[in-house]
């Protein structure tokens, strides 16, 4: 059965074809929770994760670990799971307790091995990530209930404080709040394909509504995560490897050989060990799938930074929708973060991104209708404008949380304040943030 809704020859993603719910959206269904047996020695540092940080004793029960065989490994959830065991087992031990532990920048064969082949089933990366933090780390309280605050929980933190539970809460009641809009997006390509304008306008009005509420639930971020404990207890293990401190050569992976554009081949191994040398970009809010189906199917265009778009580095826009950007591009003299960003979502994801982004334009099509009635302009920049005012809310949160925690922290080191603020994902942050916002207000579409 083909995966789409076809129409002379043009095509709408029909949603469930790419891991998406229609109610639910990206969160279609809970994750697992525990391996199988043979895992046991996993989900045993992840029962006792906490503990085992505590006691700085982690590290060595990590050092214990057999090779296990990821191949015993059955359906796609179990796979996640291990991807997501693996994570937390990988950047607890190399971060370990901030400012008590030492950095360690050598991952174990037992860990590296079994997690670049799970990432590479899955087609996502090895390193901490919105998609296995967020979308595989969470479930229902009550199982018949709503998703939202009052009954969404975390399966796994870190830190084991209600600050690190809320952080990763807030944005996957965002993602279920906003979920009405995915839908929205493909029944207003529908509708276009249809000559529907009667459709089209309730679709429009379906992405407005379910965008409306997207900023004050990022704005409940404040109630129960405090700056400092995010700053200072739980950030770390977002990070990656790219553009660190904490490891400029990056991780080395022991017993990973292979080469792709993320080893780097620069820094020796480290003396008797075989492996390679290894930067990925960490954990960022801009990995959110819900973020990049409202820019890609509102023609939200991102350019690279500081720069203009250019082969190497294409975007989803009314020119280049057809494609995403190269696994094994060019390196562009600019870098486009948000392009980087949706290499971080999951393959039927990324997939979903690109059939949306080759159906009709519903930007310009609204733009192209002639008449009286503006309804269909005025509910698309309804819903325009309030992704501008969360992008607005992220760059005050941003501020809180990070600009400000970054110089109270480089005040008490004697430090200099005015060094560049680098996300866990890699970006010079502040800049990017409001060059997005900034992208996202070009989106809106002048009436006469």
């Amino acid at each position: 059965m083909s995966p789409f809704l076809t129409n002379i020859g043009q095509c709408v993603p029909r949603l469930e074809d790419y891991d998406i719910d229609p109610v639910n959206g990206f969160l279609s269904s809970p994750p697992l929770k525990r391996l199988p047996a043979l895992f046991h020695p996993w989900e045993h540092i992840m029962d006792h994760l906490h503990q085992l940080m505590i006691s700085s004793s982690l590290r060595s029960w990590v050092l214990r670990l057999p090779l296990l065989d990821v191949n015993q490994l059955e359906t796609k959830r179990e796979w996640q799971r291990a991807h997501l065991v693996l994570t937390f087992i990988a950047h607890s031990y190399i971060i370990g307790l901030p400012k008590i532990d030492k950095v360690e920048s050598v991952l174990p064969e037992s860990v590296a091995v079994p997690w670049i082949t799970v990432s590479k089933k899955l087609l996502v990366k090895p390193v901490m990530s919105y998609y296995a933090v967020e979308l595989s780390n969470w479930y229902k309280l009550d199982s018949d209930g709503p998703l939202d605050l009052s009954n969404i929980a975390i399966s796994h933190t870190f830190t084991g404080t209600v600050d690190e539970a809320w952080f990763y809460l807030v944005p996957l009641a965002i993602e279920a709040a906003g979920a009405p809009a995915i839908k929205g997006l493909v029944d207003a390509q529908q509708a276009i394909l249809d000559k529907d304008h009667t459709a089209l306008v309730s679709a429009l009005y379906t992405i407005s509504n379910a965008t409306e509420g997207l900023t004050a639930l990022l704005k409940r971020m404040y109630e129960k995560c405090d700056a400092d404990i995010f700053f200072n207890r739980f950030r770390h293990y977002s990070r990656g490897s790219k553009n660190s401190q904490d490891v400029p050569n990056g991780v080395f992976y022991q017993g990973v050989t292979e080469m792709d554009e993320f080893v780097n081949l620069e820094t020796p191994n480290p003396k008797g060990l075989i492996g390679t040398w290894r930067k990925y970009a960490g954990a960022s809010a801009g990995q959110s799938p819900l973020i990049h189906t409202l820019d890609v199917g509102l023609d939200i265009h991102h350019v690279p930074m500081h720069g203009t778009l250019n082969e190497s580095n294409p975007s989803f826009s009314t020119d280049s929708k057809s494609s995403l950007p190269a696994r094994f591009p060019s390196k562009p003299h600019y870098v486009n973060p948000m392009l980087e960003m949706r290499e971080s979502l999951s393959q039927d994801h990324q997939n979903f991104l690109r059939a949306l982004g080759n159906g009709p334009s519903i930007r310009a099509h609204i733009a192209s209708l002639s008449g009286d009635d503006n309804t269909a302009v005025v509910q698309f920049n309804r819903a325009v404008d309030n992704i501008k005012q969360f992008r607005d809310a992220h760059i005050s949160l941003t501020a809180m949380y990070i600009v400000l925690q970054a110089k109270k922290a480089a005040a008490a080191a004697g430090e200099s304040s005015s060094r560049v603020c680098v996300g866990t994902g890699g970006t010079d942050l502040v800049p990017f943030l409001k060059q997005t916002r900034d992208e996202t207000v070009n989106a809106l579409i002048l009436l006469p």
